[in-house]
């Protein structure tokens, strides 16, 4: 009988601590994106996100990369060529696109 009440108690605590490491897990996430820079497209306007500051884009955005993130989305590409960035799309400062996700 103890050693059930015992085992009970280890599994709690063991239960209660993979919970504690999955949140912590989720906040380290959650904080390294909020240091990226990036500009985005929402509502049909360019965002700049920096520190997790949002931004309307008014100027050109320079990219590590030598590319260049105009004020309509509009992305011209180190190599000459462009893309619009869409509505939920993101480039970050080293050229990399993706889909903001929700």
């Amino acid at each position: 009988m103890i050693l059930c009440i015992i085992s009970a108690i280890c599994y709690t605590a063991l239960c209660q601590g993979n919970s504690m490491a999955k949140k912590s897990d989720a906040n380290i996430s959650f904080t390294n994106k909020m240091e990226k820079e990036y500009v985005m497209m929402k509502n049909g306007l360019a965002l700049h996100v920096k520190d997790g500051n949002t931004t309307t884009l008014s100027s050109p955005f320079k990219l590590n990369n030598g590319g260049l993130v105009m004020p309509d989305g509009t992305v011209q590409m180190s190599d000459g060529t462009t893309k619009k960035l869409k509505e939920g799309e993101y480039i970050d400062i080293d050229g990399q696109m993706g889909k903001v996700k929700k």
